[in-house]
């Protein structure tokens, strides 16, 4: 299973002590892991417009410059996210403050191996039990749905057509775009589709079918490529 992994601390050791405590914890338990690190609330902001494509655990530090921790859980909270949410902080005292945000645990400074390897332990146990939130805006509205619930995405001028188990959405967006905040278990298909391989039930030289029954072509050689996708995903879950 691949992990995304998110670090936000002010202070250039704690950041990269995290990074190589998180990296260890990958490797001891064999999780295939993606970490990012990030020395303050905007610098991550920036980097991630849309909530669903932000990571899956969030190792935040309470204590940081113009916008802290707490701060950013709230935000990004507000707009939908789900991930999961560890605070690390030198004061005890900050503790209170996590409860509107669900965060998952508190650690307190300086963060010991296995204290956090526990924690990331229960964030990794929640990830495989709750399917992937993906946000978006289509035609004035945020959309919140998860992962499972896209069939695939197909793209019609300026427009995705977003088509899944709740029905279609229309959000203003390129093909690139729509497969970079799908994120994994999702798969490009030429140049208009993006497909959800949770629901790919057959692939063909010239089409592929889908378990709602949709058939989409696929483009000439890329049954291969398509399948050793698929297989790749049916093992990583």
């Amino acid at each position: 299973m691949l992990l995304t992994i998110g670090i936000c601390d002010d202070e250039p050791a704690e950041l990269s002590h995290l990074s190589d405590l998180a990296k260890t914890w990958a490797e001891k338990k064999g999780h295939r892991a993606e970490i990012n690190t990030f020395p303050s609330a905007e610098s991550f902001l920036f980097e991630y417009g849309f909530v669903g494509s932000m990571p899956d655990i969030l190792l935040l530090d309470v204590e940081m410059g113009h916008m802290n921790g707490v701060e950013l859980a709230r935000r990004i909270r507000s707009e939908g996210y789900s991930g999961s949410i560890v605070f690390i902080t030198g004061y005890p005292d900050f503790m209170a403050e996590g409860f509107d945000v669900s965060a998952l645990h508190y650690l307190l400074k300086p963060v010991e191996n296995e204290k956090l390897f526990s924690v990331l332990d229960r964030a990794a146990l929640g990830r495989l039990n709750k399917p992937r939130s993906i946000l978006f805006s289509a035609e004035g509205e945020s959309v919140s749905l998860t992962a499972d619930k896209i069939y695939y995405a197909e793209s019609r001028g300026h427009y995705m057509h977003v088509f899944t188990t709740l029905g279609e959405y229309r959000p203003r967006m390129t093909v690139s775009a729509a497969e970079e905040l799908f994120g994994s278990g999702f798969a490009r298909l030429g140049r208009a589709y993006v497909v959800n391989l949770e629901h790919v039930l057959r692939i063909g030289k010239t089409l592929l079918t889908l378990s709602d029954g949709t058939e989409l072509p696929v483009p000439r050689g890329m049954q291969g490529e398509l399948n050793a996708r698929l297989l790749k995903y049916t093992r990583e879950r």
